[in-house]
């Protein structure tokens, strides 16, 4: 420890957050050269005007020591004070039962920690442990707190009993969300008519703040209410348990309702359970009871309890004592089965974090790998089986070496493949990681799973898929890999490096994953679902260091992200270049895909409604993530501070209706699709794996994810080129028609094919036959070389006749071949029929029937003029529309650019005219844009709501799309319910009368 001029030792008494009294300070100096060893205050502290007998029995005595620097400011003979905190302690001043404790205590000062969670001495420095020898007070006899007997009288009260000013403050106060000030009058309101809000049991933590003492004689009062009051539901329980609620009562108030939970739900929880025992006055509170009770019901909850104490809390060195008391009570009641289970798992992990540092470390990585995996296969041998730590419920009997691997990122983590004790059962595939702490994962998968209960459970099933997530130790830990999956990166450089400006990888790489119309249409819905509700969750989280390897696609459409190192707007930096530049990840190709290839839609309309309830639902349950981040504000996970839960509530929005939130959000929605960094963000990551992409990887064909054989697809009895089609989408070019005539199939089949796709076909061929004679390169030929020297234009019919002529003649070839060849697998691959190629058979089969007379049937869309959808709410003298969505517009020579205005009428002066924004080139527009008028209610049901849609020409007269009058008496205004209107083309006077 270094030499300080002057030491000091500062008392101060606390109850919860708030403090009691004013420091006390007692200070000495030394003028010794050397290290002093020995510091000698011998003085007595008092706080003034502090009454033993008033003080609550949670109080605690916090005792800092710190050290006092003179430094000479530079160019002034003045001198500038720095102290600093060398350790500190918290003392309880009474014991469970209530008894003063007294006599010498020889406090140990633990350095790095502070003496009190709200202690203004919190900056802590140093390494070493000293000792302070604190007397307290000795008055001769014990001092007893009597058990506090509540109040007998019921004093319950009607709300409605209450002056209408009052009640205007309650429900202002009602409208607050958890981590929101109120004015101290406010609070004085709400403690002194506290027995007319019963039927408001959600005020509860708002009362008891009110509260100004917590002595004996007002616990009295505190006991009957708490007796009285109706039970919280759970997760409004949660408040009761920070820091700011020490006394007993009301924390086992708290603690009985979370009685009501079943295990299997509240070990989701648990994290925050755990960091909830801190604030406990003493080891055996209600709190802790209710987890080993818990422990002893769920086999479930007992792994995570077990983990959760020895791999994340065991890091808290300030509460070391506590949770080692726990843990071994935790055993205890589990019972010696599951005690053996428990150590198997930690020899497990020991084996693997000895694994995963020599692979890291090591520069032959692959022989590393296999040298260490046999160690994984004699515990397996030894052991038999064990339970998987992250999941009870998955068995592993013994791991597959050859499949085991590593991953290329810095962390260097391991690729496990685990085998089941169902034979039939897939294995189970598990990535070990060590060097990365992994509770920032832990916390964000945690509440990804909340947010997706809380939309189930209204109703909303957003297609969300998580993963498991387990810290085992300090920067080492479990997380579970999801099958069938693929990088977003990946996916896009299968177009080429400048995969991530294009719109077509994704749609081309689901089609190719779902062969038929009917797969396909489910993984784009799965798509458009997950996808939404990621928008909602990375944006609420504040999730950063998004890339395209951080975001995964599974086969089934399902789009999830991985990697949460940044999180509550931690943004990434490069330099002094912020690469996170929008609220979240939404990219022209994804909007390509839910818009299932066309420029607007009312998929995409699906989508923004999506996001927006989702937001909203998350919004109604604000306290809930407010509660779960404050109890978390000292767990010590890098990143989640005091200000945790402040973010949180900024980005839900507090203070807005559902439709302001909606019409922000889809703004948010707008900024993320219009902004072109994260593409280019992608292409940069992009650029920084070439590295690690040297070999092919992937599939036969990069058009076709799969390999097909002779045996999957059935034997090929001969193809011919058809003949070829002009297209314009994205843009124009010639594709190729091939008929594949199958043994035992009576009806030919035919595939579409790009030029592209057949010369990488071909190339693969030669590739992988080369001792076989080809035909030579068609770009080789001289006839074709004089066709492509025509001003460089390769759409054109003259080039794909002779493309079409080269195909036929290397298809004859190939034909003629031995069956090694023309049967291989990369034939059948390339002949294998894909969804697009049903897709195009319509195409084919529409230009056909278009050339003859009434063989197209005309669908009418469901309404000529189109419809719009609005909300209409009034709320406090307000009125609110919503203008969300517009659909089936009408159409002539070119695409509207519609816009939708509003009046109240009866309104000949035209003053209540609205107009929402244009939008170019759409018949499906999306608006999401709210319009107010200050009207009172019962003036309001006088007026009928016009609303006319428009399309925006710069040279012409505006023309009008459709209009819908709206007679507001018949409309319920006191919810907000969104509903689609039907257009009519109605003539609109100047007069705007109805």
């Amino acid at each position: 420890m270094d030499r300080y001029d002057e030491y000091r030792v500062v008392c101060s008494l606390h109850h919860g957050s708030r403090q009691i009294g004013e420091d006390v300070v007692s200070q000495t100096t030394t003028n010794q050269k050397e290290l002093c060893d020995w510091l000698n205050w011998d003085q007595w502290l008092s706080f003034k005007d502090v009454c033993v007998n008033k003080l609550p029995r949670e109080t605690r005595l916090c005792v800092t020591l710190c050290g006092l620097k003179g430094i000479q400011i530079t160019g002034s003979p003045e001198t500038a004070r720095v102290i600093m905190a060398l350790g500190g302690v918290t003392m309880q001043l009474y014991n469970q039962k209530g008894y003063l404790i007294q006599g010498s205590q020889l406090v140990p000062l633990q350095m790095n920690m502070p003496a009190d969670p709200f202690s203004p001495y919190c900056s802590v420095l140093g390494t070493d442990t000293v000792l302070l020898q604190v007397n307290l007070p000795d008055f001769g006899e014990d001092i007893v707190f009597p058990d506090v007997l509540p109040t007998s009288a019921n004093q319950k009260r009607g709300f409605d009993q209450l002056l209408p000013e009052i009640q205007d403050i309650v429900h202002g106060v009602l409208e607050k969300d958890c981590i929101s000030s109120c004015q101290a009058d406010e609070l004085e309101i709400l403690w002194r008519y506290r027995h007319y809000l019963y039927q408001h049991p959600q005020l509860l933590p708002w009362i008891l703040q009110g509260s100004t003492q917590w002595d004996y004689f007002q616990l009295a009062e505190i006991s009957g209410l708490l007796r009285d009051w109706s039970t919280l539901e759970p997760m409004q329980a949660l408040e009761l348990l920070l820091p700011q609620f020490p006394d007993t009562r009301v924390r086992e108030f708290a603690v009985s309702c979370l009685h009501n939970v079943n295990s299997d739900e509240l070990v989701d929880f648990l994290p925050q359970l755990i960091q909830a025992l801190k604030y406990e006055s003493y080891h055996a509170s209600p709190l802790a009871w209710l987890l080993l009770e818990q422990a002893c019901k769920s086999v479930r909850f007992s792994h995570q309890f077990f983990w959760l104490l020895k791999g994340t809390a065991a890091q808290d060195t300030s509460y070391k004592r506590r949770y080692e008391l726990m843990f071994v009570a935790l055993i205890n009641v589990s019972g010696d089965p599951l005690y053996q289970e428990f150590r198997k798992q930690e020899v497990l992990v020991k084996i693997l974090t000895t694994m995963g540092e020599k692979v890291q470390a090591a520069k032959d990585k692959e022989n590393t790998l296999k040298r260490e995996s046999q160690h994984i296969q004699e515990f397996f041998e030894d052991r038999g089986s064990c339970l998987l730590p992250y999941d009870p419920g998955l068995c592993i009997t013994g791991v597959d070496l050859k499949s085991c691997s590593y991953f290329t990122s810095n962390a260097v983590p391991l690729k496990l493949v685990f085998k089941n004790p169902n034979i039939r059962a897939d294995p189970i595939y598990v990535m070990f990681k060590v060097g990365d702490d992994l509770r920032q994962d832990m916390l964000t998968m945690q509440m990804i799973k909340i947010m997706d209960r809380l939309w189930l459970k209204s109703g909303l099933d957003l297609k969300i898929i998580t993963f498991a997530c387990l810290a085992t130790g300090p920067k080492k830990g479990l997380v579970e890999l999801i099958t069938e999956s693929e990088t977003l990166r990946k996916i896009q450089v299968q177009a080429g490096v400048t995969g991530s400006f294009k719109d077509r990888p994704i749609k081309e790489w689901l089609q190719g994953h779902n062969p038929t119309e009917l797969e396909y249409q489910k993984a784009v819905d799965n798509f458009t679902r997950s996808c939404a509700g990621y928008c909602v969750a990375t944006y609420v989280l504040g999730v950063c260091d998004r890339h395209n390897d951080n975001i995964m696609l599974k086969q089934s459409g399902h789009m999830f992200h991985i990697d949460f190192n940044k999180f509550l707007g931690d943004a990434q930096m490069f330099g002094n270049f912020k690469r996170d530049r929008v609220p979240f990840v939404l990219t022209s190709d994804m909007v390509y895909v839910i818009n299932n290839g066309e420029k607007q839609s009312d998929k995409f309309q699906l989508f923004v409604d999506l996001c927006c309830q989702a937001f909203n639902i998350l919004r109604k349950n604000a306290n809930l993530f407010l509660n779960l981040f404050a109890l978390l504000s000292r767990s010590g996970i890098p990143g989640v501070s005091e200000g945790a839960a402040r973010y949180i509530q900024r980005a839900l929005l507090p203070g807005h209706t559902q439709a302001q939130a909606s019409a922000l959000f889809t703004r948010m929605i707008e900024d993320s699709v219009r902004s072109v960094f994260t593409q280019f963000n992608f292409f940069i990551h992009n650029l920084g794996q070439m590295k690690f992409s040297s070999h092919q990887e992937g599939a036969l064909l990069s058009f076709v994810p799969k390999t097909y054989s002779i045996n999957t697809d059935g034997k090929i009895k001969c193809v011919a080129v058809h003949g070829y089609q002009k297209r314009y989408q994205p843009e124009k070019h010639y594709i190729f028609i091939i008929r594949v005539e199958r043994v035992n199939q009576k009806v030919p089949m035919y595939v579409f094919r790009h030029f592209s796709e057949f010369l990488e076909f071909r190339n693969k061929v030669v590739e992988l036959f080369p001792l076989t004679s080809w035909p030579p390169n068609p770009s080789k030929q001289v006839h074709y070389q004089k066709i492509k020297f025509q001003m460089g234009r390769s759409h054109i019919k003259t080039v794909a006749e002779a493309r079409k002529q080269e195909m036929e003649k290397f298809l004859h070839e190939l034909w003629r071949k031995a069956p090694e060849v023309c049967e291989s697998d990369i034939v059948y691959t390339f002949f294998h029929p894909l969804l697009r190629d049903e897709q195009e058979a319509q195409k084919a089969k529409l230009n056909v029937t278009k050339l003859k007379e009434n063989q197209v049937e005309l669908v009418q869309p469901p309404s000529q003029f189109g419809m719009v959808k609005l909300s209409i709410h009034h709320r406090r003298d307000t009125l609110h529309i919503m203008i969300m969505h517009a659909k089936d517009l009408p159409a002539t020579t070119e695409l509207p650019s519609p816009y939708v205005k509003t009046y109240l009428l009866p309104d000949s002066e035209k003053q209540t005219k609205r107009k929402t924004k244009i939008v170019k080139h759409s018949t499906h527009p999306t608006y999401n844009e709210v319009i107010d008028y200050k009207i009172r209610l019962e003036e309001m049901k006088q007026k009928t709501l016009q609303v006319s849609v428009w399309d925006h020409d710069v040279l012409k007269e505006n023309n009008l799309l459709g209009a819908v009058y709206i007679k507001l008496r018949d409309v319920d205004v006191s919810k907000e319910i969104p509903k689609w209107y039907h257009l009519e083309k109605i003539q609109i006077t100047s007069s705007n009368t109805v």
